[in-house]
């Protein structure tokens, strides 16, 4: 019988074997002991090295890794729209902002940091009659929503939010995709796996 206490599954640590009345300690690369795999019954107890189990583990990784570089990286494809829309408060966020909403993520193309490529590919995928330059995306914000208007019809042709209130807001949606959240794209580009 051998006593293996949390430890010895540790480098370093120890385990002790008690065998007919006598308890030893094992060799200090001893891991524990396990049963042999092999067919003879009953199975033999042999000594599991820390050498063995290291060099498991490294195999273990090597797999892990190789099946991860095997993965092909294809362009993440996703549904979504362009929402455009004006906030009225006048300090400290007031103004023109454009969100690129899916179903995982929203990301402001203009809040905070301006993400220049989004914007430039939105406003040549979007052609309003304004040149699609990162230095136009303010002026191509309203003549958007005007093109695209958000509709907030509820039943009886009122424009009114879920919670019963009035919503004013100037505001344009459009739908589409977006590729590898760098490029929109109305149509889905073909042979690109979702």
């Amino acid at each position: 019988m051998t006593f293996i206490p949390r430890k010895s599954f540790e480098p370093g640590g120890f385990a002790y074997e008690y065998r007919s009345g006598n308890c030893r300690p094992l060799a200090p690369n001893v891991a524990g002991r396990i049963q042999d795999d092999g067919i003879r019954c009953p199975r033999e107890w042999r000594d599991l090295t820390w050498d063995e189990v290291m060099t498991t583990r490294r195999k273990h990784q090597a797999e892990q890794l190789e099946r991860i570089r095997r993965t092909i990286h294809r362009p993440a494809i996703l549904p979504c729209y362009v929402w455009t829309f004006f906030n009225r408060q006048i300090f400290p966020y007031g103004g023109w902002y454009c969100y690129v909403v899916t179903r995982q993520f929203e990301d402001a193309v203009n809040f905070r940091e301006f993400n220049a490529p989004l914007a430039t590919s939105i406003m040549t995928e979007i052609p309003l009659g304004i040149l699609p330059m990162a230095e136009n995306f303010i002026a191509w914000m309203p003549a958007f929503a005007r093109a695209y208007p958000r509709h907030r019809n509820w039943p009886g042709g009122k424009v009114f939010t879920p919670n019963g209130k009035r919503d004013p807001r100037k505001s344009g949606v459009l739908h589409g995709w977006l590729i590898n959240r760098r490029t929109f794209s109305l149509q889905r580009p073909s042979g690109l796996p979702l």
